[in-house]
């Protein structure tokens, strides 16, 4: 390649610096800003845009030298890098500092080499530079770092916040648990349990947000994720947009990723307001169940008969022409203006609920507005345990190693474990738990840990109980994702993983269940 430079140079620019009009033109019709200058670093010759890119015509560049262009640090580096680089016959390649005639600093990305006489000594060094620009690698990588950052720190987050919702959601179970059947103040517990199952879902939704990359199906209510979205889409839409909303207070549960979801909802409501021309409008979004017949299903391609969610978003925009609908979602079709709009939002909605094994209407005539009728197929959301008195005792009295760093934790998951008739022993140290249970191994029935503690993690406490004792029942509780710990949990011996926060009923299920009893 060098070889070919060399050459290219020798055959084309003379020792007068002129050029012959194949090479120039060339030269002269390239973007890239190029230089030709001495062994000594006078300037030789330099193109149209070299010219464009500093403001000095090729006549005043002859008479100047690449001292006059570079920056103090930039000289330095011409001596420390570029010239040793050149003679050892390297292309040189970076980032330099620079002054335009008007004494203007700013960076180029510059490539330095040198073309050689017969007898091997510098004929002439050619440096090809343009205005230095993020690259979009460096812009896509930094993205990735931010977006990992966040990742990370919601996660962070999400332990402590679940944390605090298991200690608030336990201990109301506790009190309830103590209260008389019809106590007035039951209700008010019941409330309280309800909107720390709502926080719970918030952070779920967080967690999954932050993984952009992670896309798992779950059952899902869309119903408060709809309402807590509409919540915040007031702020940010314009206020001549009037929202109306009809969406049920009982549970609409879909098989569905939760940010794939929120992200389905954002795009569509965003297209909507946009499709309003910053006009005055109606934002309507609704929701309702449907069944479908096998008459209803057979127009629509894989989708079977039976229960559905129909989300609806409708606007009172410009509406569509039937040649636009036809084409809505394909990957990079848009109606937006250059720089306003890539065409993917809903290319992905479609790919999205078809993940779901659901549909897509859309309803449009120009002048009249759209609406966008998605179908989910419903399932049936488990229901969680209301507060109320607890059961007899369990029977056996079995003996359980709770195992958590925080110490009301461990001091609530012992007592409302005990409430249930369970033998509860507590440990907010991981080591001391370890040491008690080798202690004496054929003292419990079975060990809750928690997943991020010090010293040792519940993982690795799992791995040295199972050494001590093969075949001991643990339970994992963590307050970030529970389907990241399952596969591995299962590798090493752990029989359930549960997520925080949990109520009593539900860590009683996951007991009776690791431990093969009927729930």
């Amino acid at each position: 390649m060098e070889k070919h430079k060399t050459k290219l140079i020798d055959d084309h620019v003379g020792k007068s610096g002129g050029t012959p009009d194949l090479f120039k033109d060339v030269v002269d019709a390239s973007n890239e800003a190029i230089a030709v200058s001495e062994p000594g670093g006078r300037l030789i010759y330099v193109n149209p845009a070299h010219e464009k890119l500093f403001g000095r015509s090729l006549e005043v560049a002859r008479s100047l030298n690449y001292r006059d262009y570079y920056s103090e640090k930039s000289i330095e580096k011409h001596h420390q890098e570029i010239l040793p680089a050149v003679k050892r016959r390297e292309t040189w390649e970076g980032l330099m500092g620079v002054l335009d005639s008007k004494g203007n600093h700013f960076s180029i990305w510059q490539q330095t080499y040198a073309a050689y006489d017969e007898k091997g000594a510098i004929h002439y060094c050619v440096t090809l530079m343009h205005k230095f620009k993020e690259r979009k690698a460096e812009r896509n990588l930094r993205k990735a770092q931010q977006a990992q950052t966040i990742g990370t720190l919601a996660g962070g987050i999400a332990h402590e916040f679940n944390n605090i919702l298991w200690i608030i959601m336990a201990n109301t179970e506790l009190v309830a648990g103590n209260l008389p059947e019809g106590n007035t103040a039951q209700k008010n517990l019941q409330r309280v349990e309800k909107a720390c199952s709502r926080g719970a879902d918030l952070v779920q939704q967080i967690l999954s947000f932050s993984r952009q990359d992670e896309h798992r199906s779950r059952p899902l209510d869309i119903m408060p994720i709809t309402k807590e979205l509409l919540k915040f889409l007031r702020s940010s839409i314009p206020t001549t947009i009037e929202i109306r909303q009809n969406i049920p207070t009982q549970s609409a549960t879909i098989m569905a990723d939760p940010s794939q979801m929120h992200q389905t909802l954002i795009n569509l409501c965003t297209n909507a307001v946009d499709a309003m021309g910053g006009k005055p409008g109606v934002l309507e979004i609704s929701m309702i169940d449907v069944e479908l017949d096998q008459d209803d299903t057979a127009l629509r391609h894989d989708m079977a008969p039976g229960e559905y969610i129909r989300l609806s978003v409708k606007d009172t925009g410009m509406g569509m022409e039937p040649e636009v609908m036809e084409r809505i979602f394909e990957p990079f079709f848009t109606t937006k203006d250059v720089g306003e709009g890539r065409g993917m939002g809903l290319a992905v909605i479609h790919g999205m609920v078809k993940n779901c094994e659901g549909s897509i209407e859309v309803l449009s005539k120009p002048g009249k507005g759209s609406t966008f009728h998605l179908f989910f197929p419903k399932i049936e959301k488990r229901t969680k345990s209301g507060s109320g008195s607890f059961p007899p005792s369990v029977e056996g009295k079995k003996r359980i190693l709770f195992v958590d760093d925080d110490k009301e934790i461990a001091n609530t998951g012992k007592e409302i474990l005990g409430a249930y008739g369970y033998q509860v022993e507590s440990k907010t140290c991981s080591e001391e738990a370890l040491e008690t249970f080798r202690d004496c191994p054929d003292k419990f029935d079975l060990v809750i840990t928690d997943m991020i503690m010090p010293k040792m993690t519940g993982e690795e406490l799992t791995e040295e109980l199972v050494r001590i004792r093969p075949g001991i029942p643990v339970i994992l509780c963590t307050g970030y994702d529970e389907e990241i710990y399952k596969e591995r949990a299962r590798k090493i011996g752990i029989k359930a993983v549960v997520m925080k926060p949990v109520t009593g009923h539900g860590l009683v299920n996951a007991i009776k269940k690791a431990l093969k009893e009927e729930v």
